[in-house]
């Protein structure tokens, strides 16, 4: 089962506003700990569809839309949960101190998504390759991330219908982390080989990345539920109610989530009995490149 733990920047920042909401302090907080919450990317949770047989997600399709700056893209995702694996993350290892680096291998449990991706649409004039594929390596324990990026992704490999490819992998183990804030000659930054071509940005960043910034307040190990609520403190104000929604053949009961942080809007859906987001749509603020993100999940298979 995968834990919540709060990422840098907004979320932090939002975690401290939703005491002030709640009132109480962060310890009564901590024993309201209990109700329905999203069990957001952990993707062993078994899913219960209304009147369906249940099961856990083999694949599942959206389709999303990416605006930025007035030129607009529209994708098909196809996706297939391959099961988990031990995958080898590499990161960088710095050392100021005789200017040397190193590379850093970490085996990491991980939920493998293969994701292949078109594009239906795009007015940017630019040239685009037939098809992508991009494969994530998604934590399956506490789900951290990659330490100092937002999304939830430690390893990501691109490869496209134009013979161009791209890797991707970032992990900081405790000890890592340890040196780091012992040793100020010491720094970690990500491996990288090729390029993504802004695949990552436009697809996977809102999806496993926004997404999640915005909605892991509500994720199993968060401090809010899905409920009938709404509160506002400050910069931050957010409302749940309660909804039904289809995904190709399955009902699912829902809820329905609108939440604002410093000019940052998202609207989402999420289910309890899915790992993904029903359907989400994320306007970043002008310091964030007022970016747009929406995403519906069309289509699940169940295994």
């Amino acid at each position: 089962m995968l834990r919540n733990k709060m990422l840098p920047g907004l979320l932090i920042t939002c975690l401290l506003v939703i005491a002030v909401i709640a009132g109480g302090g962060c310890l009564d907080i901590v024993e309201r700990l209990s109700g329905e919450q999203w069990a957001a990317y952990d993707l062993d949770h078994p899913v219960t569809p209304e009147g369906g047989i249940p099961g856990t997600i083999k694949s599942f399709t959206m389709k999303e839309t990416y605006s930025d700056s007035g030129e607009e893209w529209q994708y098909s995702v196809n996706s297939t949960v391959a099961g988990l694996e031990n995958a080898q993350i590499q990161t960088i290892r710095r050392d100021s101190s005789n200017n040397t680096e190193t590379i850093v291998t970490s085996t990491i449990e991980c939920h493998r998504v293969e994701h292949h991706v078109t594009i239906d649409y795009s007015n940017s004039g630019e040239s685009h390759p037939d098809w992508v594929d991009v494969t994530l390596w998604i934590p399956s324990g506490t789900l951290q991330g990659a330490d100092d990026y937002y999304w939830v992704y430690v390893k990501a490999t691109y490869v496209d219908s134009d013979g161009k490819t791209g890797l991707w992998s970032y992990y900081l183990t405790d000890a890592m982390k340890a040196e780091r804030g012992s040793n100020p000659s010491i720094s970690f930054k990500p491996f990288k080989e090729g390029d993504f071509y802004g695949f990552d940005e436009g697809v996977f960043w809102g999806l496993y990345g926004w997404i999640w910034q915005g909605f892991s307040l509500f994720a199993e190990g968060g401090v809010l539920f899905l409920e009938e609520a709404s509160g506002s403190a400050g910069d931050y104000a957010f409302s749940c109610a309660e909804t039904t929604r289809n995904v190709g053949q399955y009902h699912f009961n829902a809820w329905t989530l609108t939440l604002t942080y410093k000019g940052n809007e998202f609207q989402g859906i999420l289910s309890p009995d899915l790992p993904l987001s029903i359907y989400v749509d994320v306007m970043l603020a002008p310091e964030h490149g007022s970016k747009h993100f929406v995403y519906e999940l069309t289509g699940i298979t169940l295994e």
